[in-house]
Order: C-alpha cells, then sequence, then structure tokens
C-alpha cells in the first residue's frame, strides 16, 4: 500500500480534485424596497441553483423562495428555459448572453471563443466586476467572461464587500447541494446513511422489496454521476427518487431564507438586483435516467432538463414594471435573455449594451432585453451527448438541439460534426411534414446548426517526446491516501518549473462507468484553490474513490511522474 502523505502535502493534491469535480433567511414583514430618482446603477447578485426544476418551487418545498417574492415585490417567471442539459454552457450564457451555438463550449477544457455578447465589461455601467466564490468557476471554461475569481470566499464576506463598495458591483454564487448525489435529508437537516438498510423509511417511502432496487436507491443516494451504463431505473422508482431529491430542495429553500435576511439586513436589498435561476433542471426517472447530460453520460432535452425557474427583485420601480411585463406576457424567456439584459439591469434602462451586435440575430438565438416590451422568439438549446463527462472531450457523440415556441416544441439529433443537413426529429415521433409549425421550426433548427462553433482543436502530447527532463512533483511529492482531515487551509499543486512558462495538468477520475479524463492548462508551476467543506467532500469527492494527476509543459519537452491518490 501507498504511503499515506503529510496533512500539508494532501490538501495540495485535494486542490487538483476540486478542479476535477467542476462537473461540475425567511422574510418578514411587507418590504417594499425603493431608491432614490437619481439612482441609475445597482449591484447584481446572480444565484443559480443546481439541477432546480421549475416544478420543484412550490409552497410546499420553497415557502421562503415563494415568501420572498410576495413580500419584497419579486417578479416569479413560469416559463422560463435552460438552454443546455449542463451547467458550464449555461452559465457562459447566464453571464454573457452567448448562446452555446456561438460558445465552441461542448465538454471540459474547453472555453469561450470570442468575446461576451452582452459586452459587460464594456458598457457604460464599466468598471462593472462580476466574481465568482465557488472553487469550479477557476476552471478554464470560465475564462474570458471577465469575473474576479475568489474561490473560497464565504458569501457573508462577498456580501460584506459588496456593501462597502463605493461602487456597484456583482456576485455570482452557485448553490451546489441539489446536484447528485441526492442523499435523502430529514427537514432538520439530518442526512440519512444510504449503507443501511431501509435508510430512506424515515421519508414514508416503500421499502425496496429486491436487492437491484436497494442498490439503485444506494447509487442515487451516493453517487456524484449515475451513468446510464450502470443501469436504467424502471418507472417505480420514480416516487422514491422525488422524494430524496425534494429534501434537497427544502434544505435549499431554508438556506435561501437565511441569505434574503442577510440582503435585508446589510441594506443590499435597496440597491441590489437579485436573479435566482438553475444551471439546468433534473430527470428524475421519468425516463429510466437520474440527473442530466454530465452524469447519466446521455443527455437530454426534455421538460425535466430545460424549465427551470426564474426570480428576479430590483429596486427600481420602472424597471420592476418593465420586467414584469414579461413575466405576466406568459412567452419562453432563456438564459440568454438574463445574460443579454445584466448590462440594462446594471446600468438602468441601457439599452444599447444589451443590443446584440452579430449578423445573425435574425435567427432565434440572439438574446432579448428585458427591460423593454415583450416580444416573442423560438427558444434553442443545444447539448452534446455527456456535457463535462464526454469520454474525449475534443469530440462527441451527438449533438441534441430543440426548439421551443408557446405552443409547440421539435428536439432533433446532431452528428458529431454538427453538419445541419444530416439533422434528424427525435421528437415528436411522428412525421412532422405535414405540420407547418414542426416544419418551420425545423428550418430554424437547420439555420441555427449551422452557426455551430466547435472549440479549437487540444493536440495531445506523446509521452515517447517528453522524456528528455522529467518535472518534480513539490506539492504534493508523492502517492498516497486522503480523506476529509487531512486538508488543511487553501488547497494547491506545486511543481518544478519556470514562472513564465504554460503547464497542462492532466486528470484521470474514478474508475469503470464513472471514469474520467481531461487537463487543465495554468502559467507558472502551480494552481491553487480554495478551501471545501466536509459536505462537498463526501458528496463531490470521495465516491471517485480514484485520483491520478501528472503535468507537463505545453512545449512537450518535460512530464511529471503520475501520482495517485485513494479518497477515503
Amino acid at each position: 500500500m501507498a504511503s499515506r502523505p503529510s496533512s500539508r502535502l494532501i490538501s495540495a493534491s485535494t486542490a487538483g480534485f476540486l478542479f476535477l469535480v467542476a462537473l461540475y433567511g425567511v422574510v418578514g414583514g411587507v418590504l417594499e424596497h425603493t431608491v432614490e430618482p437619481e439612482q441609475s446603477r445597482f449591484n447584481i447578485i446572480l444565484l443559480t441553483v443546481e439541477s432546480l426544476r421549475a416544478d420543484a418551487v412550490s409552497t410546499t418545498l420553497t415557502p421562503n423562495l415563494l415568501k420572498a417574492a410576495q413580500q419584497a415585490n419579486g417578479i416569479k417567471f413560469t416559463n422560463h428555459r435552460a438552454v443546455s442539459a449542463w451547467t458550464v454552457p449555461n452559465i457562459i450564457a447566464l453571464l454573457s448572453g452567448t448562446h452555446p451555438i456561438h460558445q465552441g463550449v461542448h465538454s471540459r477544457g474547453q472555453s469561450l471563443r470570442s468575446a461576451p455578447a452582452n459586452r459587460l465589461a464594456n458598457s457604460p455601467a464599466s468598471q462593472f466586476q462580476m466574481s465568482s466564490l465557488q472553487p469550479f468557476a477557476l476552471i478554464e471554461s470560465y475564462a474570458g467572461l471577465g469575473l474576479v475569481r475568489e474561490p473560497g470566499l464565504a458569501v457573508d464576506t462577498a456580501l460584506a464587500t459588496l456593501r462597502r463598495s463605493p461602487s456597484p458591483g456583482g456576485i455570482w454564487y452557485h448553490y451546489l447541494n441539489t446536484h447528485l448525489p441526492h442523499t435523502p435529508h430529514l427537514p432538520d437537516g439530518t442526512q440519512l446513511e444510504p449503507n443501511k438498510p431501509n435508510f430512506d423509511s424515515p421519508l414514508g417511502v416503500t421499502p425496496a422489496k429486491t436487492e437491484n432496487s436497494f442498490r439503485r436507491r444506494q447509487r442515487v443516494a451516493s453517487q456524484t454521476v449515475v451513468p446510464v451504463a450502470e443501469g436504467r431505473f424502471p418507472a417505480e422508482d420514480r416516487i422514491w427518487v422525488r422524494r430524496y431529491y425534494d429534501s434537497e430542495v427544502v434544505l435549499f429553500d431554508k438556506w435561501f431564507g437565511e441569505f434574503f435576511e442577510k440582503l435585508k439586513k446589510t441594506g443590499l436589498i435597496r440597491n441590489t438586483i437579485l436573479i435566482v435561476t438553475a444551471d439546468h433542471g433534473e430527470e428524475l426517472a421519468e425516463r429510466g435516467r437520474v440527473g442530466h447530460a454530465s452524469t447519466t453520460r446521455e443527455a437530454s432535452l426534455a421538460h425535466e432538463i430545460l424549465r427551470v425557474p426564474l426570480l428576479i427583485w430590483t429596486p427600481d420601480r420602472k424597471m420592476r414594471a418593465a420586467i414584469d411585463r414579461w413575466a405576466k406576457s406568459g412567452l419562453i424567456t432563456d438564459h440568454v435573455d438574463i445574460g443579454m439584459s445584466l448590462p440594462a439591469f446594471a446600468g438602468k434602462g441601457n439599452k444599447k449594451a444589451a443590443k446584440p451586435e452579430r449578423k445573425f440575430d435574425f435567427l432565434p438565438i440572439s438574446g432579448r432585453n428585458l427591460t423593454v416590451p415583450p416580444h416573442a422568439r423560438t427558444s434553442i438549446a443545444l447539448t452534446s451527448a455527456a456535457g463535462y463527462a464526454e469520454p474525449n472531450p475534443s469530440t462527441t457523440a451527438y449533438f441534441l438541439i430543440s426548439a421551443d415556441v408557446e405552443s409547440d416544441r421539435i428536439v432533433a439529433k446532431l452528428p458529431p460534426n454538427g453538419n445541419p443537413e444530416r439533422l434528424e426529429i427525435i421528437e415528436p415521433a411522428v412525421s412532422t411534414k405535414e405540420n407547418p409549425i414542426h416544419k418551420a421550426l425545423t428550418e430554424r433548427l437547420r439555420q441555427a446548426a449551422a452557426q455551430l462553433t466547435f472549440p479549437v482543436p487540444q493536440t495531445e502530447p506523446r509521452d515517447d517526446k517528453m522524456t528528455s527532463s522529467r518535472i518534480k512533483w513539490i506539492w504534493p511529492d508523492r502517492s498516497g491516501r486522503i480523506d476529509f482531515d487531512d486538508l488543511a487551509g487553501r488547497t494547491r499543486l506545486v511543481w518544478q518549473g519556470s514562472r513564465s512558462t504554460g503547464f497542462i495538468v492532466e486528470y484521470q477520475l474514478g474508475e469503470g462507468a464513472i471514469e474520467m479524463k481531461g487537463r487543465i492548462e495554468t502559467s507558472g508551476p502551480k494552481y491553487e484553490f480554495g478551501t471545501i467543506d466536509r459536505n462537498f467532500w463526501e458528496s463531490f469527492v470521495r465516491p471517485y474513490k480514484v485520483l491520478r494527476l501528472r503535468v507537463h509543459n505545453k512545449m512537450g519537452s518535460q512530464i511529471s511522474d503520475w501520482l495517485t491518490f485513494r479518497l477515503e
């Protein structure tokens, strides 16, 4: 058995892993939050909730969220959509207004190919900085968005900094605890341990009748990914899967109630626009899958994936009235619309900043400004087959693309090269040739597919070209075992090399059906991440069991040995 590294060394190894797993208070009283007429610029807080379906927002599961909307002049949309089946393209759309068709981001290790469509950093509301608090925002997929990346910064600290700032700014925070595994919890937060027989009986579900049924429950309750290669879920599993999921939504709502109370107590509610939505939804065994593209490894653009909540709070009366018109119109809105509206939100009525500047605006993939009168367009969504978890990030087995209008929708499959002439309609299953709406939507999908952007090809180095010089690991310097108690402070990787040299960290994560490989580029001989808590470790780190790391320079002349870690 490999020797056990010191805690200092181990914390560095977890830093590498934290990159890898980047898959990945109750309001009291009526609050009429108005601002002085001369105020024209606002803070923005974008709160995205992992895998939160629209139908999970209810008086039963999310009373705090709905109470805040009702008592504090929040605006609740009822027909909002995500634009992809995994996290990264949706977040890019929300922050930049760039549709997945144009991003060139179809799996891990890829970043935005062009400047953000909303030009937020260069708008009249400029010097506006959006901070991200979650460590996974350090991955290259979020490069080019102008984010100030502050991994591990506490929400309370970020709010206090925003309150003291002399100029408006923004925070993007991603609530992650609703991601798989959907470990069942009691309302008081007590976690039910999936290694015990009938562990879920406190939720009132029927006990598992067979060993296979019990194993399926354990998979959902303990695995970060649930690939369809491990088996599909029969229809009878929907009841307990939904109970597990709902128990996590209840905990989010409790967290949100406390968070919203902080906005009130700090006074930020009076000069801040709060946007609450989800990256995407989640399938809960409706079609034999539990999860989304990156966790099932079999993408879907079903309503359960694309229909997500959207709530917006603004202290400006005129802006609130304009946004409310959109919400009451019943028109489909999507994440690209939010991204294209951010400059107007930040700079009060800045319509020019939110106007797209592309030659193909006639296509239904350009965002709309939600502070101007409502107007309809088709909502287009795109996903690769396995999202972040594509076996080979440089290609995909297929793409799915969908078109939604108020009265109908179609879903189609595209080949790996995105050739629109090979577009295959898979939903609805019957022929659409005689349906004029389906015919029009099919043509729009072909137009959109013709604009599909691909990432810059990556050249994979060969080991035999890198034997002339070995890179020495400094932190950690050897393989071993890791558990949560080994972590010490901020996490990082350090190796031998020049500060001016570009390096690539390769990783192999997990084994068998949940195995995933990838790489991250960095400048200089280290890569640093924020801290993680025990819940993150137990939910998103330990289930993979094995992590392997090595580093080489971009020239291909130096390479390190592999480090292997058992995650405990």
